[in-house]
């Protein structure tokens, strides 16, 4: 990595984790804080179990969801950028890295915070909690490949979200102000439009629909233990999609353009 994709990626870096703590802070309020301020306003401070609610806080999906929508919100950083002399390339570089590491750190924090919570608490672990163990946690006959391939597919299925995010942020940012709404209006017409078609289609065709979902999710009827199932098609959808959110970004960070508004 240059000297100056590196200086860009710990910009970018910095900022995404600044954002990701701030907003945290005010989650951490909304969910924690204002439910106990309202308890005691009402006189129900005996109904005011703190413990229980960070026994069931999931650190690493808020952190994600969190990321995602910083995700969205590209403009302003590719327009300081391209204005000093930044290059596109590497700034769709710098910024997948960034937003890559960042995921990554999210998890992290996830699964050790899990870890404390199941040992303070005596919360659920993430193994329990697990959809991937639920449904592939006995696919290998290695209990540690099994946990191994949890976690990789965790983070795979949390880039997936943070790279659509930051896909559909990229979109949005190559219309101005006044088309985004005109195109979200559009957007979010279509995806309800399709679902409802979607949904039709599977209430007509109930055995199609099963065989696409049970293809889906590499649901296999000749493995008659509870999380057996192949994990290699969500496994291939995922990579599949996350190549694909990747280029899209480098296609549209190609051809954004630095507007005076």
């Amino acid at each position: 990595m240059s000297e100056r994709k590196n200086c860009v990626t710990n910009y970018l870096l910095q900022n995404i984790l600044r954002q990701l703590g701030y907003v945290f802070l005010w989650v951490v309020v909304g969910i924690i804080l204002v439910p106990i301020i309202v308890m005691l306003l009402s006189g129900h401070a005996s109904q005011i179990n703190v413990v229980s609610t960070l026994k069931n806080f999931e650190l690493g999906v808020t952190l994600v969801v969190i990321l995602a929508a910083i995700g969205m919100r590209n403009y302003d950083d590719f327009r300081l950028l391209i204005q000093n002399g930044i290059s596109r390339k590497t700034y769709w570089g710098a910024k997948t890295i960034a937003l890559f590491s960042a995921t990554i750190l999210a998890q992290l924090l996830g699964y050790f915070y899990n870890f404390f919570s199941s040992s303070v608490f005596h919360g659920e672990s993430w193994q329990e909690s697990s959809v991937y163990i639920n449904l592939y946690g006995n696919f290998f006959s290695s209990n540690i490949l099994n946990k191994l391939f949890a976690i990789v597919f965790s983070v795979m299925m949390s880039c997936f979200i943070v790279f659509a995010a930051n896909l559909i942020g990229n979109f949005f940012s190559l219309f101005t102000r006044k088309q985004k709404y005109l195109m979200l209006i559009a957007v979010i017409t279509l995806l309800v439009v399709t679902f409802m078609l979607f949904i039709s289609w599977a209430d007509q065709n109930v055995k199609q629909a099963g065989a696409l979902f049970s293809l889906l999710i590499g649901y296999e009827k000749n493995r008659d233990h509870s999380g057996a199932n192949n994990p290699l098609v969500p496994f291939l959808n995922l990579a599949i999609g996350n190549v694909l959110f990747l280029l899209g970004n480098w296609w549209i960070t190609m051809h954004l353009q630095v507007r005076d508004e």
